[in-house]
């Protein structure tokens, strides 16, 4: 199966579900959209990272950048796989030491 490089195009509210967002993402040529439900608090702390506004405390996804960074790890690679009925979503995260990949 071929990866596709995804964006975040933005938010939207979600027609199909009462007080929900719709996380909009994009591939780089703008040929296709996949738009992934997220609920309210989460599209607060997506919009508030896309707007780069500042808050009085840090979020949970800050604290957990900050965990991470600490730890040297980064985000290798988020993989959205189509199966009927629903996706699943895997995360990969690889510590970067020395000259290791």
């Amino acid at each position: 199966m071929d990866r596709i490089r995804l964006k975040v195009l933005g938010l939207s509210y979600s027609m199909s579900q009462a007080g929900a967002y719709a996380l909009i993402l994009a591939d780089e040529q703008d040929m296709h959209r996949i738009p992934i439900v997220i609920g309210m608090p989460e599209a607060q702390s997506i919009a508030i990272q896309l707007e780069k506004m500042q808050t009085q405390r840090p979020l949970t996804h800050d604290l957990i950048k900050k965990l991470a960074d600490a730890l040297q790890v980064t985000l290798k690679l988020l993989s959205i796989v189509w199966i009927p009925e629903f996706f699943i979503r895997n995360c990969y995260l690889r510590k970067i030491l020395n000259k290791s990949k």
